[in-house]
């Protein structure tokens, strides 16, 4: 029988403490973040079938050919028809059962994604569901930085977490990094430490660095005010307040721009002089010419690049 001092104790010890949630690290860092689960994030919507065979499996390969699974054939828009589908849940993974869902940034709140599949196929006899899951695991944390490893069975991707003038962003980073600093580092582009290097003074708004040139840029005409359009732009033409690109479109305008070819870049280039203005990010004034370079990203980043936006 155990002892009355024994079981007084045993009450008393202490308990081990509860491991902190990525919500509350968030809190604790000045970032919200918010987990959901990995299962039911993705919907099925309308399909594409084709009306020969009935399949549903159809894949775009032009802007008027498309590819059946089941015929093994090309077929037309005129052969298609849009079949409504009642709502449920698919795998999130997808067909390679390895996709990893990367963390959103939403109506300022981080949102991120774990936690089984739960899929069952069906059409199968054996109803079995999916055994893989989403795990998420905190690499480093600095203040008001994280640096997060999202996995899916084998699959797994490093992407930097922080905030940005009062804004949370997300970028993807190269899975060798482990630490928060070093993933900041890793997103300065050469030709920016080239500059710091020089002693230049280096402006930045957002994921876009400006360094000051003493080249004015060559200009054969002007163009129009793009304002309004996403054009895609050409080299040595001056355009008043268009969107920064490099490689692609961002949601940054600057006042006046003009392209060219600079020797150590893959992508053409923007001089940027004037008002620079993005949401969530306040107006950078240009008194002289700039040379815009936007930070590094992974292959696997999302179509609007890097994302610090």
């Amino acid at each position: 029988m155990v002892s009355t001092v024994m079981t007084e104790q045993i009450a008393t010890r202490e308990r081990p403490a509860r491991p902190e949630t990525l919500p509350e690290l968030g809190a604790r860092i000045g970032m919200p973040i918010q987990v959901r689960r990995w299962w039911g994030s993705v919907r099925r919507t309308d399909e594409l079938v084709h009306s020969v065979c009935g399949h549903g499996r159809i894949w775009r390969t032009g802007p008027n050919s498309y590819w059946c699974g089941r015929c093994a054939t090309s077929v037309v828009w005129a052969d298609l028809k849009v079949e409504r589908r009642p709502h449920e849940w698919l795998c999130p993974a997808g067909y390679s059962y390895n996709r990893i869902r990367r963390p959103e940034v939403q109506n300022g709140v981080v949102i991120v994604w774990a936690g089984q599949c739960r899929h069952r196929d069906h059409r199968r006899s054996t109803f079995r569901p999916h055994l893989h899951r989403q795990r998420l695991e905190v690499v480093d944390v600095m203040d008001q930085a994280l640096l997060l490893r999202v996995s899916v069975n084998k699959n797994y991707s490093h992407l930097l977490i922080g905030m940005d003038d009062g804004h949370p962003f997300v970028t993807p980073v190269v899975r060798r990094l482990t630490t928060v600093q070093d993933a900041f580092d890793w997103l300065v582009p050469n030709m920016v430490r080239n500059a710091f290097a020089l002693g230049l003074d280096v402006k930045r708004q957002g994921d876009w660095f400006f360094i000051p040139t003493d080249k004015e840029p060559l200009v054969h005409k002007h163009g129009s005010d793009m304002r309004w359009a996403r054009p895609t732009l050409k080299t040595n033409v001056l355009y008043r307040g268009p969107f920064l690109a490099y490689g692609a479109q961002t949601r940054h305008r600057g006042g006046l721009v003009v392209y060219q070819t600079v020797s150590g870049s893959p992508y053409v280039i923007p001089f940027v002089k004037g008002n620079v203005k993005a949401p969530d990010h306040p107006t950078l004034h240009l008194s002289r010419w700039h040379i815009g370079v936007r930070t590094r990203s992974t292959p696997a980043g999302s179509s609007n690049g890097p994302g610090v936006d």
